[in-house]
């Protein structure tokens, strides 16, 4: 007993009693990456949202958010995960492209054709966009214009 009444007064003389524990908002976003990769898709989710809770700024916790939604299907709230990270950057073609692919899960097709064209006009480069066209034109049975946006890909 004597002890453990020492042990207590000498870590209160040294502050121990005050000292907490808060990680950083990259501390957390990391431990959210961490999660996902493990599966625990649920606490990556709650991980981002601290993260957003201590910075609503903060684009690639939005985008994460959005990856972690496409994972367990939750297409609608990817879509909104997507437009937050592209509210904050409006050039964000990795943000536009995967919020194209969840319209198109919802066969949204009109509004997935026009991320797919923002991201060609951000980035010609960007071959998957091309590709994507293609698909959802094939799928729509528009296979011409799936043929020539696949082509300008190229």
């Amino acid at each position: 007993m004597n002890k453990i009444i020492f042990f207590i007064f000498f870590a209160g003389t040294l502050g121990f009693s005050q000292v907490t524990h808060a990680q950083t908002k990259d501390q957390v976003f990391r431990d959210g990456i961490v999660m996902y990769n493990e599966g625990d898709y649920q606490g990556a989710l709650k991980a981002y949202k601290h993260v957003l809770e201590m910075d609503p700024n903060y684009q690639m916790a939005y985008y994460n958010l959005g990856i972690t939604y496409s994972a367990i299907f939750q297409w609608t709230n990817a879509i909104s995960a997507y437009t937050k990270a592209i509210e904050i950057d409006p050039k964000y073609s990795d943000a536009y492209f995967n919020r194209s692919i969840a319209f198109r899960q919802l066969s949204l097709f009109d509004k997935a054709l026009a991320d797919l064209s923002k991201i060609i006009s951000i980035n010609p480069k960007y071959t998957r966009a091309y590709t994507n066209s293609g698909i959802i034109y094939f799928m729509e049975k528009k296979h011409k214009e799936a043929i020539a946006i696949s082509m300008e890909g190229l």
